[in-house]
C-alpha cells in the first residue's frame, strides 16, 4: 500500500509540472519619459547623421521600418511577435 501511495504522489508531482499556467497578459503602461532636453538632443543628432525618416514611439524611443513584413497585421499589446533589428549608436 505504501508503494502505491509513493508512486501516486510521484506521478502527481511529475504531471503537475506539465500543466500550462495561464498567467494572462502582464503588460503595464510605462509612465517613464525622457526629459525634453534629451529628446531634443537625440533628434538633433539623428538629423545631423542624415536620419530623417524616424518615428517616435509614445514611450520615447525612435524607430524606422526599412522592410515591412508580411505577417498578421492585427496584433495587440499581448501578442507575441518575431522581429529582426539592428541597433546602432
Amino acid at each position: 500500500m505504501r508503494k502505491f501511495i509513493v508512486v501516486l504522489l510521484g506521478a502527481t508531482f511529475a504531471f503537475a509540472g506539465c500543466l500550462k499556467k495561464n498567467t494572462g497578459c502582464s503588460y503595464v503602461t510605462s509612465t517613464t519619459n525622457a526629459p525634453d532636453s534629451e529628446v531634443t538632443k537625440l533628434k538633433d543628432s539623428l538629423y545631423n547623421m542624415g536620419i530623417n525618416s524616424v518615428t517616435q514611439d509614445p514611450s520615447g524611443f525612435f524607430y524606422s521600418i526599412t522592410n515591412m513584413g508580411t505577417g498578421n497585421p492585427t496584433s495587440n499589446l499581448c501578442s507575441t511577435i518575431t522581429i529582426s533589428y539592428k541597433g546602432s549608436f
